[in-house]
């Protein structure tokens, strides 16, 4: 068993392009690890494609990562996730701060 699934090798060019978030505008709330949600919108597609991995701030509705993905098909959920978000405000170089 693995004690750490790292992600990161998995994600493509094109599934990177889907995270343009900036690290200076992530939401306090994320979890450490290499995806955030920052600057997202407030129209609520990040728990329809990543119910167990994204989360609602309570005052603006934005998006926040609150569990990084464990599996390649988290990892999948989450891509969805960033690519149906309107601003682009998910990132995923987290592990880099």
């Amino acid at each position: 068993m693995d004690l750490y699934f790292d992600p990161m090798p998995l994600l493509d060019d094109d599934a990177r392009k889907a995270f343009r978030g900036q690290w200076s505008e992530r939401t306090w709330l994320n979890v450490p690890g290499p995806f955030y949600g920052a600057d997202t919108d407030n129209c609520g597609t990040g728990r329809i494609h990543a119910p167990g991995l994204v989360l609602y701030e309570a005052d603006h509705f934005t998006e926040y990562v609150y569990r990084q993905p464990r599996t390649a098909e988290e990892l999948a959920d989450l891509v969805e996730a960033a690519e149906a978000e309107a601003f682009g405000g998910y990132g995923c170089d987290g592990d880099a701060h």
